[in-house]
């Protein structure tokens, strides 16, 4: 069970930072992301790519969009390692962590590819099924740390991927079910979690 302290909290950064209008255009960019990906999976070409991230770090603030819903993720030069990437290689990750559900993989795919880390990685889960997979990157694991200090004692964004990013998923859903977030809450939650 999460300590009241933390659902209240959770309740207050809704509040504040999670307008229906926010949330609702972050679902129609990733309905957008997927239908691409569903599209064109196996032979998607890097301007492809290059739109499924515009699409995903996409967000709304104040009725202005802008790019950095995931922070450095997918902009500045992560972007630009990113599409230096063989498209070949980046369409192997697409087919067997989007379709496949690899995660076993994931150290050896990508090894040799720049700008991709775990991140990415779980951006591609996340956009296969929000309900299941969230998106893991160093300040959504530091609000699971906030919220379960405890059992997140031994979780590590830098650690082994499968075994981290599964204990980070199994203790972000449990947040998501008992504060009833939204898939696309749940970033915000995180993020701020640690600053409230």
């Amino acid at each position: 069970m999460i300590r009241a302290e933390i659902k209240r909290k959770v309740k207050k950064i809704v509040k504040e930072y999670c307008p229906c209008e926010r949330t609702q255009q972050r679902r129609k960019n990733e309905t957008k992301a997927i239908k691409l990906i569903e599209k064109c999976l196996g032979r998607l070409t890097k301007e492809d790519i290059a739109t499924i991230m515009e699409y995903l770090d996409s967000d709304l603030w104040d009725g202005y969009e802008y790019r950095g819903r995931f922070g450095q993720l997918l902009t500045g030069q992560n972007w630009n390692l990113i599409l230096q990437n063989d498209a070949h290689k980046l369409n192997s990750l697409f087919s067997e962590i989007y379709r496949e559900e690899k995660l076993e993989m994931v150290k050896s795919l990508i090894s040799d590819l720049l700008g991709i880390y775990h991140g990415f990685v779980s951006c591609l889960l996340y956009l296969k099924d929000s309900d299941k997979y969230n998106v893991f990157i160093p300040a959504t694991t530091k609000g699971v740390k906030e919220a379960f200090p405890h059992k997140a004692k031994v979780l590590r964004y830098t650690g082994p991927f499968q075994k981290n990013f599964l204990m980070f998923n199994e203790l972000t859903n449990k947040l998501k079910r008992e504060c009833r977030l939204k898939p696309q809450e749940v970033d915000i939650v995180l993020t701020c979690l640690p600053s409230w």
